[in-house]
């Protein structure tokens, strides 16, 4: 299982660079899509399942927080590599 979540993910970050796009910016990218994508679930929350709330809330909050990472680097304050 590890091999498969590594090369998705090299694939992912190879795919980002080559079209001029930073690796973690493109993970910021990512989130948002997934989180915008559940928004059409956000008017049935009352009716999901409780592993559906789950992904739901950890998709959001994951890309909330790839994305001020995103900001804080463009920013300057986090320096990654």
């Amino acid at each position: 299982m590890r091999e498969i979540r590594d090369k998705i993910g090299n694939f992912l970050g190879n795919f980002f660079e080559s079209i001029g796009i930073d690796k973690y910016h493109g993970a910021t990218i990512l989130f948002l899509i997934l989180a915008i994508s559940y928004s059409k679930d956000l008017k049935y929350w009352s009716e999901l399942a409780w592993w559906r709330k789950s992904l739901i809330f950890s998709t959001i909050g994951m890309s909330i927080l790839t994305l001020f990472m995103s900001i804080f680097r463009i920013i300057g304050i986090i320096k990654m590599n």
